[in-house]
């Protein structure tokens, strides 16, 4: 079904999906956080390629699983990359609050995180979904001395952000900016400037992981020779996952299924997957950085293809 990144319609899919008999189920983000509680009730075991709200997984549902990188996890990205950039590393972290649900569940394990460390140097700017102007908190957080930006953002409010952060100069030393880049096409039309973001890609072809690499040559030679968008190898690791289950079992017992993805420990084309108890995953992190309008691994060290280009290049260096 297609839940045209509506998180009601994502429930009513999955309702209609119930009713023709399905055995398992997947999706991406849209399809949380309503589609576990039709999923649960109905007893099948929903696989989540790509969501990583933490609350319905506090909720005790025993049929809900996700292969992404959750927002616990993301809040320590901003404090690992502060501690592995180079002297002079950065201080101050200006964070872009979207008001969703999304946004404030980053929020509240980014604040989470800070307490933790006693870091006292977070910035946070709110904003509403598709904006037409961040001049505002763009200015903020030069006047606070921002030089970390933390700003998950979907694709119109992160394009608009950054040709801001351009023509209001703001340079931070280093931009962290989720969801947006991820989206490759629309943040190449940046020409020049889609450089030096740095972001993830939940599955990446230079990851190492078993398959990853002959994923990307198939998707290329069907594609005109373009990378996979991160969101194909997530999905495609997901239907790994139910198909090893399903396998395990020995059934197509929705149950059985379950008790399977549960104990799923395999390697995938994202990586080397299991799960916690309450259907978050245990995988590897790994950040990326645009370099000449490729997205390529910079950390952890172990699997770099490259050097991460540190501090971020000013808007008006001509090398850029």
């Amino acid at each position: 079904g297609d839940h045209s990144a509506s998180e009601e319609k994502a429930g009513t899919e999955i309702e209609r999906l119930v009713q023709q008999k399905v055995v398992a189920l997947s999706g991406t983000t849209a399809i949380m956080p309503l589609g576990q509680t039709v999923s649960e009730k109905a007893g099948i075991p929903l696989v989540v390629g790509n969501g990583s709200l933490v609350d319905p997984f506090q909720q005790g549902f025993k049929y809900l699983f996700s292969l992404s990188w959750m927002n616990d996890t993301m809040a320590t990205w901003p404090f690992k990359l502060m501690e592995f950039f180079p002297d002079p590393k950065p201080t101050t972290i200006g964070f872009m609050e979207e008001q969703d649900l999304m946004g404030i569940d980053y929020s509240i394990y980014l604040q989470k995180e800070a307490v933790k460390r006693n870091y006292t140097k977070l910035v946070t700017q709110k904003y509403q979904r598709l904006s037409s102007d961040f001049s505002t908190q763009i200015l903020a957080f030069k006047k606070a001395g921002v030089d970390f930006l933390y700003a998950p953002m979907i694709g119109p409010d992160g394009m608009l952000f950054w040709k801001q952060m351009k023509q209001l100069g703001f340079t931070p030393k280093a931009a962290l900016m989720l969801i947006a880049p991820a989206a490759r096409a629309d943040w190449l039309s940046l020409g020049k400037d889609a450089d030096y973001v740095i972001t993830t890609n939940g599955y990446h072809w230079a990851s190492k992981a078993k398959g990853a690499a002959e994923f990307a040559d198939e998707y290329r030679a069907e594609n005109k020779g373009e990378n996979p968008p991160e969101l194909s190898g997530m999905c495609y690791a997901a239907m790994q996952v139910i198909a090893n289950a399903i396998e395990k079992a020995g059934s197509l017992d929705p149950a059985k299924i379950r008790d399977a993805v549960a104990a799923t420990d395999m390697d995938t084309i994202d990586g080397h997957i299991s799960f916690q108890p309450n259907g978050m995953p245990i995988q590897k992190e790994f950040a990326v950085q645009y370099q000449g309008g490729v997205e390529k691994i910079f950390w952890p060290a172990d699997i770099a293809e490259t050097k991460v280009v540190y501090p971020f290049p000013a808007w008006t260096d001509p090398n850029r």
